[in-house]
C-alpha cells in the first residue's frame, strides 16, 4: 500500500465495467483465505481493482486485476497476485487534466509474469470514464472508509473551541459507527448464510446417504433372503436327487443280470444284420467292379481296332502320296526336265528329278552330300558365311 493511503478497497465489476460489488481490503482478504465466499461470483472470471484511498477519500492508486471463483463461490486457490506490492508499479496517466490517480493496468504493467492476470478498462472522457465512475462511488463512503474529518475532529474533541460544533462531530461518529454496525451485520449475514448453506448441503448428503443406507439394508435383507430359500431349494434338490440315485441303483442292481443277457442277444442280432448287410453290399460292388471291367476290356478292344485302322490308313495315304509323288517325277524325268537350287555360297545345283524328295525332305543334309562335308560343317560354313564372327581362342582362352 502506498504510504499517502490510509484505506484499501476492493472494487468489482460486470461484463459491461458496471460496479457490482464493493468491500473492504480486510474482507478481500477473507476471501482469498476461503473463510467466506461470494456465491454470485460462482463460476465466473470477474474484472476487479484494488483501490488505495486517503483520508480525503481520492483514488491515489488504482490495480485493475481479474480473478476466477467456483461453482460455490471461493476464490480461485492459485491465486497470488501481490496487489499491495504491484500498486508501488502504478504510474500517472499522460493527461493530467484527466485524472490524479495512479494506474497499474496489462498495458502498464512492467512484469511480464502479472500482465495476463490484469485488464485493461476503459479511460476516456464522458459517462464511460471509469475512474470518474469509480471516484463518485468512493466518495459516497458506503464502506465506511475513516476520512480526514474524523482525524481532525477527534484531536479537537480534546480541548473544545467556540469553532467545533460538537453536535455535528457526533452526528459523524454516529454515521461510521453505524456503516461499520451494519457492515459487522452485513458480514455476520453472509457467514449464517454460508453455514446454512453449508448445513443444508449436509443435510441433504446425510439424507441421499439416510435413503441409500436404508435401500442397500432392504436390498441386503431381500437378498439374504433369496439366498436362504435358494440354499432350502437346493437341499430339497440334492435330497431329492439322492433318493432317485439310490432308488436307480437299486433298480440297476437288480435288473442287471437281465440286461446284460438282453445286452449279449442285441449284440448278436446286431453282428447278424451288418454282416448280412456286408455281404450284400459287397456283392453289389463286386458284381459293379465285374461290369467295369467288361466295359474297361470292350473299350480297349474298340480302341486297338480304331488304332489299327488309323495306322492302315495313314499307311494308305502314304502309299496314295508316294504314289502320286513317283508318278510326278517320273513323268518328269520322262521329259527331261532338272531342278537348280542355288544355295548360299554356290553358283547353282542340279537337282535330278529323282533327288527332289530327298531334297524336299532335308536341303541341308542333301546339299552337304553333294558337297562332300557332313551337315555339322555345312551349317557351321553357313551361319558365318550368313554373319561372319570371329571365333578364334589363344592359348589362355580369349
Amino acid at each position: 500500500m502506498l504510504s499517502s493511503a490510509t484505506n484499501e478497497a476492493i472494487v468489482f465489476f460486470d461484463g459491461n465495467n458496471i460496479i457490482i460489488k464493493e468491500m473492504l481490503y480486510s474482507e478481500f482478504e477473507a476471501v482469498l483465505d476461503h473463510v467466506v465466499s461470494i456465491p454470485d461470483f460462482s463460476e465466473q472470471h470477474c474484472r476487479a481493482a484494488y483501490l488505495c484511498i486517503d483520508d480525503d477519500l481520492d483514488i491515489i492508486a488504482a490495480v485493475f486485476f481479474l480473478i476466477t471463483f467456483d461453482g460455490n463461490g471461493f476464490a480461485d486457490k492459485a491465486w497470488n497476485i501481490p496487489l499491495q506490492t504491484l500498486v508501488e508499479q502504478a504510474r500517472f496517466l499522460n493527461d493530467m487534466k484527466i485524472s490524479k490517480t495512479r494506474i497499474l493496468s496489462a498495458s502498464r504493467c512492467a512484469d511480464a509474469s502479472y500482465r495476463d492476470s490484469l485488464w485493461e478498462p476503459v479511460i476516456e472522457e464522458g459517462d464511460k470514464n471509469l475512474l470518474r465512475t469509480l471516484r463518485k462511488r468512493i466518495k459516497k463512503n458506503s464502506l465506511g472508509l475513516i476520512t480526514g474529518d474524523l482525524y481532525e475532529n477527534s484531536d479537537k474533541l480534546v480541548e473544545p473551541s467556540n469553532h467545533v460544533n460538537h453536535d455535528t462531530m457526533q452526528r459523524k461518529l454516529s454515521r461510521i459507527e453505524e456503516s461499520y454496525r451494519l457492515r459487522i451485520a452485513e458480514i455476520k449475514q453472509q457467514s449464517k448464510d454460508y453455514i446454512e448453506g453449508i448445513q443444508n448441503q449436509m443435510l441433504n448428503k446425510e439424507e441421499k446417504l439416510r435413503s441409500a443406507y436404508e435401500t442397500s439394508t432392504h436390498l441386503f435383507s431381500e437378498e439374504k433372503s433369496s439366498n436362504m430359500q435358494l440354499k432350502k431349494n437346493l437341499q430339497a434338490t440334492a435330497d431329492e436327487l439322492n433318493r432317485v440315485k439310490d432308488q436307480f441303483q437299486r433298480q440297476w442292481d437288480k435288473n442287471k443280470e437281465q440286461q446284460q443277457a438282453h445286452l449279449l442277444l442285441l449284440e448278436e442280432q446286431v453282428e447278424k444284420i451288418f454282416n448280412a448287410r456286408l455281404k450284400a453290399t459287397t456283392d453289389e460292388f463286386q458284381a459293379m467292379i465285374a461290369m467295369r471291367d467288361n466295359e474297361i476290356h470292350y473299350r480297349e478292344q474298340q480302341i486297338r481296332r480304331l488304332n489299327t485302322e488309323i495306322s492302315q490308313m495313314r499307311f494308305e495315304r502314304k502309299t496314295l502320296v508316294e504314289s502320286a509323288n513317283q508318278k510326278s517325277l517320273q513323268r518328269l524325268i520322262d521329259s527331261g526336265i532338272n531342278a537348280f537350287n542355288y544355295p548360299v555360297g554356290e553358283e547353282s545345283l542340279s537337282i535330278p528329278a529323282q533327288d527332289i524328295t530327298n531334297f524336299m525332305a532335308d536341303s541341308q543334309a542333301y546339299i552337304a552330300e553333294r558337297l562332300s562335308v557332313t551337315v555339322q560343317q555345312y551349317r557351321c560354313w553357313l551361319s558365318q558365311y550368313q554373319r561372319p564372327v570371329c571365333g578364334y581362342t589363344d592359348n589362355n582362352g580369349k
